[in-house]
């Protein structure tokens, strides 16, 4: 005769965001260039200043026909190139940004994250006779995607709740299940499941994100638990 042990295993709470989040495709930016700056800049090369009379004076200076009627002076002095021994640029403040617009992203990984029975107030331990005992409040699980981005406004989306129940007892909730920004406690999604069926009770339940402001950081809000009784059943959360 085969003898058989139940073993419950902590509930997993898979959470995956899926689907196309925007409405349009673009190409990935090719490597960041800086801003440049265009800067004038004018150098003498010499610095001589003669008045009128020194050119009457000098041996150089000759009178010499326009050939309009007229006569002009010309005078020719060798000098001395100006020396620059430095260079002080002072650019002009300026800023550089790229619009990336919309852009799909076609599905992030999941995030599972998992709940206790201790954390529900069950202690581990075989029970001959299981009582179904009050609601029990479950308190928030977080969710992190932080590694994959920080924020991001979703023009069109859908994140999808999967709950899978290894308790050795059925068990429903008293509300929807709720995600959250943890920033500011915006719910982004709700979810409304059924009972969950002992030993590997499973259901998935959607939502859009439409229009959504979505954070790196996300968690589960706080929701009461209903445990279900039975005859025979361990809890043990390794």
């Amino acid at each position: 005769m085969k003898k058989a042990h139940i073993r419950a295993v902590t509930p997993v709470l898979t959470v995956m965001l899926g689907g196309l989040f925007a409405l349009q495709c673009i190409e990935q930016p090719e490597d960041f260039v800086a801003p440049t700056s265009e800067i004038q800049l004018s150098i003498p090369l010499a610095d001589i200043t003669r008045s009128l009379d020194q050119l009457f004076s000098k041996d150089t200076a000759t009178v010499k026909p326009d050939g309009a009627g007229g006569y002009f002076f010309e005078d020719t002095q060798e000098g001395e190139p100006t020396r620059i021994d430095s260079l002080k640029v002072r650019p002009q403040p300026n800023s550089f940004e790229v619009g990336l617009g919309q852009f799909e992203v076609a599905s992030i990984p999941s995030a599972p994250v998992s709940i206790s029975s201790s954390s529900l107030g069950v202690p581990n331990n075989t029970y001959p006779v299981f009582p179904a005992p009050p609601p029990a409040p479950m308190p928030s699980v977080p969710v992190d995607f932080s590694g994959l981005f920080d924020y991001m406004a979703v023009s069109t989306g859908q994140l999808t709740l999967s709950i899978r129940n290894d308790f050795p007892v059925s068990i429903s909730f008293s509300g929807p299940v709720e995600l959250r920004n943890t920033s500011d406690n915006t719910t982004i999604a709700s979810f409304t499941f059924g009972t969950l069926a002992a030993n590997g009770g499973f259901e998935t339940q959607n939502d859009l994100l439409d229009g959504k402001f979505v954070e790196g950081s996300l968690e589960i809000a706080p929701v009461n638990v209903n445990i279900g009784g039975g005859t025979n059943v361990t809890f043990d959360n390794s």
